[in-house]
């Protein structure tokens, strides 16, 4: 049987959203050391801004996931 499972985002989550994309294609945190490495590849760079860019322009947003479940 399929489930699905919507998230609406309050306007304080997609505000919070769009600060997250926006800073996501420029650093990424180092798994072993913790640290914040500023290198990141550009297919992650462009992938990080056009998401970005789609989402900047949205006044309300939700995500609807579709899982499948097993009894």
């Amino acid at each position: 049987m399929k489930t699905e499972t919507t998230l609406n985002f309050t306007p304080a989550q997609l505000n919070e959203l769009k600060r997250v994309l926006d800073t996501i294609g420029w650093a990424t945190r180092n798994d072993e050391t913790g640290h914040i490495d500023t290198y990141v590849s550009e297919d992650r760079v462009r992938f990080a801004r056009n998401l970005a860019g789609i989402v900047n322009r949205m006044e309300t947003a939700a995500l609807v996931g579709t899982t499948e479940e097993t009894l």
